[in-house]
C-alpha cells in the first residue's frame, strides 16, 4: 500500500525492535498483540504508521480497521496479516476480537493512552502472546539527534518544556523564546484536550492552571466558586483522561506544556480573577510568601504598599534558588512603588544574576550608596569585560575578594596576591605569578560552602586544579557548578563554568565536547550581551579549531583581559608553527610575548619558549633556539631535537592524549629519519589512531598523508618491465580509464587530478609498457584480462 515518506524515528530503538521482532513472528506463523500505550503526543500513532510501512516492505497486508464499526470492515479471513486499533478509549468489536484464539497468523497493534481503564482488563485475558511498548519521554540524546543544529542550552530548555513529548517538542522548535507568549500553533497542539471539555471540567482545569504548581485542591475550590463535591468530580474525570495527577490533596498537570498551554488560552479577565480569589485567600490563611506573591504580581495595583512587600520579601527568599523568578517580582514591586529608591540595589543583583547584564547595570548605577550594590556592579561590569570601571568601583570595597579577580584578569598576578582574601584567588594568582600552587587548601574550604555561596568561586577553582594537573577535581567542581546554575537558572555564572569546561574537555582530547561547551558559552553570553564572555568562549575554542579543521579557520578573538588575550596568543603561535610560517610565529612572539618572554605568564612560559626554540631552529638559528630549550615544554625540545638530529628525540613524557599523539608523530618522524620505517609507520598508526579517538581531523588527515609519504621510500619488489604488473596504483587508474577511451582531461576529472599530472602518470604508463600510443595501452590491458 502507499503511504507517505516519514522522518526518521529517534529515540525508539528498543521499540523499533520490538516490531521486527513481532513481524518475524508473524511470519514464522504466531500470532501476536502488540499494546502501544504512552501520554497524547508520545508517538503512539507514528510507531503504527512505522509498523504499516515495515509489514508492506515484508509483502504483508496491513488492514487500518475502524473502531466504530464491526470487525468485517477488514477482511478477517486474510492470514498473515496485520491490523492496526489506533487510538482506542473505550469498549468495541475488537475486545471480542482478542477473547478468542486467532483463526490465523494475525497482528495486532492496538495503541491507546496512559489511563485507559478498557484496554489493561482485556489484555490480561486475552490467549494471545501480548508484547506491550509503553513509549518513554526522549532523553537529552534524543533531542542531540532531533535537533543537532540547536546550541546545547537551547535543547535543554525544549527538553524540559516538552518534558521529552515528542508532539511538544515538535511544536515548540521552532519557538525562538521559550519565556514568552506560546505562539497560536502550540496554543491549539497542547490545549486540544482542554478545549473538548463540558464548561465545569473547563474552569476546574483553569483554576488549577492559574492555582499555582503543585495546586491546592482547597485553592483549586475557592477559585473556581463551585461546590466542593462538582469540583471532585471534575477531577475525577481529568485524572482519567490523563490531562492531571492528584496526589494528597495536590494537582498537578500531566504535562507542563499543557499547563502553561491551558493557563494562557483562559484568557486575562479569567486569570484575574482566580488570582484575587487565591490571593485574598492566602492572605487571610497566612499562606506561603512565595505562592502568595505568584497571586499579587498580575494582580497588585499601583501604591499598594502591602503588596509590593511582599513581593520584595519573597524575592529574597528565593533570589538564590530561581534568581529569574526574583527579578521578576521585584521589578514588579518597581512598579507598584516607582518612588521607592531602596528597591534597586536588591532589583539590580537579581538581575546580575539572571544574565540581564545591561538592565542590572542600569539600575545598579542609579544607587551605589551601600556596600552590596557596589560590589554588585561591579561585578556586572567585570562580566562585561569593563575591568577598569569594575577597579574603580570596588576602591570604595577595598575588602571584596573581586578586587583580586579584576587585578589577575587585567595582568598583575602579584596584585591578586597581595588582594587575595579568600584561597581560591589567592591559589589562583600564585599561580600565574609563579607557575606552580597546591589548590587543594582551597578545594577544601570550597567544598565546605553551600552551593549559593561557593558558584562564585567554582570556576576559578577549576582553572587552578585544570593547570596543575588536578584534573579531577577540576571536573568534580565544574559539574557541581554547572548543575547549580542549571537548576536555579543563575545563568550569569554560565559562561565562565562553560569555559572552563571546554579547556578541560580539551585537555582530556576530547575536542568535540570542548568546542559544544564553547558554543553554549557563546550562545549564553550573547544573549546577555557580554562581548568580553564571548570572547573568552572564542580564545578557549581556538585550539579545538586548530587540530579539527587546520590552520586556515583560526581567527583571532577580541578580549579585554590579558588572561584570555594570553591563550589566544598562545594558540595564535601553534597555529603559525603548524601552517609553517616561522618568520610570522617569531614576529608575533616577538610582539605580544616579548624577545625575552617577560610580557608572559609563567604558568605558560615553557610553552612560550617551546615555540619561540622551534621558530629559531627552523628558520636556521640553532644557536639562538638553544638558549630557550631549559625553559621549553617536553614536547618542543624534543621537536627541536628531532629538527637538528640529536639522538634525545624520543618520545616525550606527556599526560594530555593530544599531545601523546603528537609525541607518537614526533617520534616515527625521528625513525624515519634513521632509516626505521616500519617502526615509523606503527608510530604513525598510533599517532593517527590517538588523532581520531580526540576528533582532531586535521591532524589526522596531516599523518595520513606523512604515511603516504613514508610508504613512497619504502622498497618495492621490482616488478618485471613491459607487463600490467610493473604500473603503480595510479598509474594503473590512469591507463584503464585511458584505455577506456577517456581523453587526459576527462581522466584528470575523474580522479581529481591536474592534467599534468596525469600526462606525467601517462607517459610513466607508455615507458613501463613499452608502447608509443593510448591503442597500445588498451591492447596490453586486453591481454591481462585474457
Amino acid at each position: 500500500m502507499e503511504r507517505p515518506a516519514r522522518a526518521p524515528l529517534v529515540g525508539r530503538t528498543t521499540t523499533l525492535s520490538a516490531l521486527h521482532r513481532s513481524l518475524d513472528a508473524l511470519l514464522s506463523g504466531q500470532s501476536r498483540v502488540l499494546a502501544v500505550t504512552g501520554e497524547a503526543g508520545a508517538g503512539k500513532s507514528r510507531l503504527l504508521t512505522e509498523l504499516a510501512a515495515l509489514a508492506d516492505s515484508a509483502g504483508l497486508p496491513v488492514f487500518s480497521a475502524d473502531l466504530s464499526h464491526p470487525s468485517n470492515e477488514w477482511r478477517s479471513d486474510v492470514f498473515p496479516a496485520v491490523v492496526l486499533l489506533d487510538g482506542v478509549t473505550g469498549s468495541g468489536w475488537w475486545e471480542s476480537l482478542l477473547s478468542r484464539a486467532p483463526a490465523g497468523p494475525l497482528l495486532v497493534a492496538i495503541s491507546y493512552r496512559d489511563g485507559c481503564a478498557a484496554v489493561p482488563p482485556v489484555l490480561a485475558r486475552t490467549p494471545w502472546h501480548v508484547t506491550r511498548l509503553p513509549l518513554q519521554p526522549l532523553t537529552a540524546d534524543d533531542v542531540a539527534a532531533l535537533l543537532p543544529n540547536k546550541p546545547d542550552h537551547v535543547r535543554r530548555e525544549l527538553l524540559h518544556a516538552s518534558a521529552g513529548n515528542p508532539l511538544y517538542l515538535t511544536a515548540l522548535s521552532g519557538v525562538t523564546d521559550l519565556g514568552s507568549p506560546l505562539p497560536p500553533d502550540v496554543l491549539s497542539v497542547a490545549t486540544g484536550e482542554v478545549m473538548s471539555l463540558d464548561e465545569t471540567s473547563r474552569e476546574v482545569v483553569f483554576a488549577v492552571a492559574s492555582a499555582g504548581l503543585p495546586a491546592d485542591l482547597e485553592l483549586v475550590v475557592h477559585i473556581t466558586g463551585l461546590p466542593e463535591a462538582a469540583v471532585l468530580r471534575a477531577l475525577d474525570a481529568l485524572v482519567v483522561a490523563g490531562l492531571v495527577t492528584m496526589s494528597d490533596n495536590k494537582v498537578t498537570f500531566r504535562h507542563p506544556l499543557v499547563h502553561t498551554a491551558t493557563y494562557e488560552s483562559a484568557g486575562v479577565a479569567r486569570r484575574v480573577h482566580a488570582h484575587r480569589r487565591a490571593a485574598k485567600y492566602l492572605h487571610e490563611r497566612g499562606g506561603p510568601l512565595p505562592l502568595l506573591a505568584y497571586h499579587l504580581f498580575p494582580t497588585a495595583t499601583y501604591g499598594d504598599t502591602e503588596a509590593a512587600n511582599t513581593l520584595v520579601e519573597a524575592a529574597k527568599s528565593v533570589l538564590d534558588s530561581s534568581p529569574t523568578t526574583a527579578a521578576s517580582w521585584l521589578d514588579r514591586a518597581t512598579q507598584i512603588l516607582p518612588h521607592d529608591p531602596s528597591l534597586s540595589p536588591l532589583l539590580g543583583y537579581a538581575l546580575s544574576l539572571s544574565g540581564n547584564l545591561h538592565r542590572s547595570r542600569e539600575v545598579l548605577h542609579r544607587d551605589l550608596t551601600d556596600d552590596r550594590s557596589v560590589v554588585a556592579c561591579a561585578r556586572v561590569e567585570r562580566l562585561l569585560g569593563h575591568y577598569a570601571e569594575a577597579d574603580a568601583l570596588l576602591t570604595r570595597v577595598p575588602s571584596s575578594p573581586d578586587r583580586a579577580l579584576i587585578a589577575l584578569l587585567r595582568g598583575d598576578p602579584a596584585a591578586c596576591v597581595t588582594l587575595a582574601t579568600d584561597p581560591v584567588l589567592l591559589a589562583l594568582g600564585q599561580l600565574h605569578a609563579s607557575g606552580t600552587c597546591d589548590p587543594r587548601p582551597a578545594a577544601t574550604v570550597v567544598d565546605g560552602l553551600a552551593d549559593p555561596a561557593a558558584i562564585d568561586h567554582l570556576p576559578w577553582l577549576a582553572w587552578a586544579e585544570l593547570d596543575t594537573g588536578h584534573l579531577t577535581d577540576a571536573a568534580r567542581h565544574i559539574r557541581r557548578g554547572l548543575d547549580f546554575a542549571h537548576s536555579t537558572t543563575r545563568r550569569s555564572a554560565l559562561p565562565e563554568l562553560l569555559t572552563v569546561a571546554a579547556a578541560l574537555a580539551t585537555t582530556r582530547g576530547n575536542l568535540n565536547e570542548a568546542r559544544a561547551h564553547c558554543r553554549e558559552a557563546r550562545a549564553l553570553a550573547q544573549s546577555m550581551g557580554s562581548d568580553e564572555l564571548v570572547g573568552l568562549a572564542n580564545a578557549v575554542e581556538l585550539p579545538a579549531i586548530l587540530w579539527q579543521e587546520g590552520p586556515d579557520a583560526v581567527v583571532a578573538p577580541a578580549v579585554q583581559s590579558s588572561w584570555w588575550a594570553e591563550l589566544a596568543n598562545l594558540t595564535l603561535a601553534t597555529t603559525h608553527l603548524a601552517a609553517g610560517n616561522y618568520a610570522t610565529c617569531l614576529a608575533h612572539i616577538t610582539t605580544t610575548a616579548g624577545s625575552d618572554l617577560a610580557k608572559v605568564s609563567p604558568l605558560h612560559r615553557p610553552t612560550w619558549a617551546g615555540h619561540l626554540a622551534i621558530a629559531l631552529t627552523r628558520l636556521g638559528k640553532p644557536d639562538e633556539a638553544h638558549h630557550w630549550l631549559a625553559s621549553a615544554d617536553p614536547l618542543a625540545r624534543s621537536q627541536v631535537f628531532a629538527d637538528t638530529a640529536r639522538t634525545e628525540a624520543t618520545t616525550p613524557r606527556t599526560e594530555t592524549p593530544l599531545h601523546q599523539a603528537m609525541a607518537r608523530e614526533l617520534l616515527a618522524d625521528h625513525l624515519a629519519t634513521e632509516g626505521n620505517l616500519a617502526a615509523a609507520r606503527t608510530e604513525l598508526g598510533k599517532a593517527k589512531e590517538g588523532y581520531q579517538s580526540c576528533g582532531a581531523t586535521w591532524l589526522s588527515t596531516r599523518v595520513r598523508l606523512t604515511e603516504t609519504r613514508l610508504g613512497a621510500r619504502a622498497p618495492r619488489p621490482r616488478r618485471p618491465h613491459g607487463t600490467v604488473e610493473a604500473l603503480s596504483g595510479r598509474e594503473l587508474e590512469v591507463a584503464e580509464l585511458v584505455a577506456a577511451g577517456l581523453t587526459n582531461r576527462e581522466v584528470a576529472t575523474r580522479l581529481f587530478l591536474s592534467s599534468k599530472t596525469v600526462e606525467g602518470h601517462l607517459a610513466r604508463v607508455f615507458t613501463k609498457l613499452g608502447v608509443k600510443s593510448r591503442i597500445g595501452v588498451a591492447q596490453r590491458l586486453a591481454a591481462r584480462s585474457t
